[in-house]
């Protein structure tokens, strides 16, 4: 599984900085359905109970984050 944080607000707060990066001139409606869509994929417990690993993001690029998982693969 891959998030930013282990906080789930600070995670929250860091998807919607970065889908509000891709889309900026999203319609503040559509922005709200999807802050909420988000905040249920990041506080499901589903999610954690079957993740095998969780990798945190925040502060990685993509390419550090796709070594961190090619490495967490490779235990």
């Amino acid at each position: 599984m891959l998030l930013p944080s282990a906080d789930v607000e600070e995670s929250i707060r860091i998807v919607m900085e970065r889908f509000k990066a891709l889309v900026p001139d999203c319609d503040p409606e559509d922005l709200k359905q999807v802050a909420e869509l988000n905040r249920h994929f990041v506080e499901h417990p589903a999610n954690a109970q079957l993740a095998k690993y969780t990798i945190y993001t925040a502060n990685q690029s993509p390419s550090e984050t796709c070594r961190e998982i090619i490495n967490t693969l490779m235990l």
